[in-house]
């Protein structure tokens, strides 16, 4: 049966509540991002495929459409055309009855490894001490509040999930203040896509002197 529940001004299938939240509210935030920083980033909406995740299952041997991921949104670095970014809402406020937090947070965790592994694989021979600023970053929607957490990888198949940002988006004029909360985190997604040159920059300055520090033998398989 598919249910319905009331949002004001539409009577929406439960399946289609969360994705209206996503348009109406949620993707005018990274449209401005990208009409702003033109030629830096762009994102993708709705069940967008999650790439890194499909080459590691290809590597796999996995041809089919098992295992396979998508995003509500993806945001890609046109500096290197990596998936960086990604969102996914685990159930928006007028969606009480579907909210699915635990499916999807392991679900980002997977999506941020399989990138930042992607990515990694251009730079096996440097010293993994200084990857702490190569991050992947997932915001997370659980109704109305943004979560944004980054992974970066600290030693042998050791991912460190930290949670950077918190903030409530608001559903009423009244509350506009809020609304600084959600630019931080916003600015902290834009500032990560700028700081990448300069990131990798300094990487390179260090290559690995013992097999051990090296990210190739860090990486997980």
């Amino acid at each position: 049966v598919n249910k319905i529940i009331d949002v004001p001004g539409h009577v929406l299938p439960i399946d289609e509540v969360e994705r209206d939240w996503i348009v109406t509210k949620i993707s005018p935030l990274f449209t401005y991002l990208q009409a702003t920083f033109i030629n830096k980033v762009r994102f993708h909406w709705i069940e967008h495929d999650i790439e890194p995740t499909h080459e590691r299952l290809v590597s796999e041997n996995n041809n089919s459409n098992k295992g396979r991921m998508k995003a509500d949104i993806v945001g890609v670095r046109l500096s290197d055309n990596r998936q960086i970014v990604f969102l996914e809402m685990s159930g928006a406020p007028t969606d009480f009855l579907n909210v699915h937090t635990i499916g999807d947070t392991s679900k980002t965790i997977q999506e941020r490894i399989d990138s930042l592994n992607s990515m990694l694989l251009n730079f096996l021979n440097y010293d993994i001490r200084y990857m702490d600023k190569i991050r992947y970053l997932t915001i997370q929607g659980i109704r109305d509040r943004l979560t944004l957490r980054t992974i970066f990888l600290r030693g042998k198949e050791d991912y460190a999930d930290e949670e950077e940002f918190s903030a409530i988006f608001p559903l009423s004029w009244d509350f506009r203040f809020q609304f600084l909360e959600i630019f931080k985190l916003m600015e902290y997604v834009i500032k990560s896509i700028l700081d990448y040159p300069n990131v990798i920059k300094e990487l390179t300055k260090h290559p690995a002197k013992s097999p051990e520090f090296s990210i190739r033998h860090c990486i997980s398989d």
